[in-house]
Order: C-alpha cells, then structure tokens, then sequence
C-alpha cells in the first residue's frame, strides 16, 4: 500500500512530494512518514483525498492537453470563421474582432493589450501588425476558447496572454 501512496504522491507533487502533500492533506510530516514506512496504516480518508484530487488533476491535465491542441498549427480545428472584409478595431484595452460561429451567429473576441505588449507593441496602434501576420493565432485560440466554452454569449471571447501562442501565419 506505501508504494501505491507513494507513487501517487510522486504523480501529484514531483520529487519534492512529502512536505507538499503533508501541507495538501492538512497531516504533519512525520504521520505521512509513518505512512510511508508502513508503521501506521494509511486511513480510508486519506485514500479517498487522494483519489478525488487524482480525478481533478486528470481534469485539469484533459483540459490542458485540449487546450494545447487546439492551440497549434496543424493540430487544432479553427470552428470559428473569419469575416470576410472585416478589420479588426484598436482599443486601449486590445484588438477587437468579430468571427462566425457554426451556428451562423457573430461573436465578439478581444485580444488583450497585455498579448501585444508582451510582444513588443507599446502603442495600441502597434498591435494591428502584429494581429495581422499571426491572426490564425488568435482565431485558434478564440475557436479553442469556444470549443471549451470559455465565453459569454453577450460580452464575447477574451484573449489573454496565456491564452494565445502566437505565431506567424503560413507564408507569411
């Protein structure tokens, strides 16, 4: 049973595992060494803490690893469509543009100012270059916002920095 608590530990905490799952559990260090040395038997409570943050942790690496793909080129479906003729408007806050939904409605995304400023824009104008050579960057991370249903149907999608990886487009 220690080589089960342990191998779950290190799945969850990496190298350093004691001292963060004692804190996580609300138990001293010493009572999880007992654990581990199999000199106190691993309560039924314990088991079932760690088989619920299990559960979420694979939630959360799920959602990751969905986000990720759809995130890159080659990898990840773009679901909503650019608008023929439209361009994008420059606020203080970001770059606003609208895409097509599956459903044929319009939705609203922002790309925050803090995704241009982190690549060098320091003006509001600045940022429209920039959307412009990497935009299926940002149409990719708004489908993938979408497709998680990260959005509200009345204010749109927004985009913040580690929501977007941004790269140029192809052939650009």
């Amino acid at each position: 049973m220690a080589q089960l608590f342990i191998k779950i530990a290190i799945l969850m905490f990496g190298g350093q595992w004691q001292s963060s799952l004692a804190s996580e559990l609300g138990i001293n260090e010493r009572t999880l060494r007992r654990f581990v040395a199999g000199t106190s038997p691993i309560p039924v409570g314990i088991w079932n803490e760690l088989r619920r943050r299990l559960f979420n942790k694979g939630v959360e690496v799920q959602r990751m690893h969905e986000r990720l793909t759809g995130l890159l080129p080659h990898t990840g479906k773009i679901a909503l469509s650019p608008i023929a003729n439209t361009k994008p408007d420059v606020e203080l806050d970001g770059l606003y543009f609208w895409l097509d939904r599956p459903d044929g409605k319009r939705i609203r995304c922002r790309a925050s100012r803090g995704i241009f400023g982190d690549l060098g824009a320091e003006r509001p104008n600045d940022a429209l270059p920039i959307f412009e050579k990497c935009s299926d960057s940002f149409y990719r991370a708004a489908s993938t916002k979408f497709e998680l249903g990260e959005y509200d149907d009345r204010i749109g999608i927004f985009l913040e920095p580690d929501d977007v990886i941004v790269m140029p487009n192809d052939g650009a």
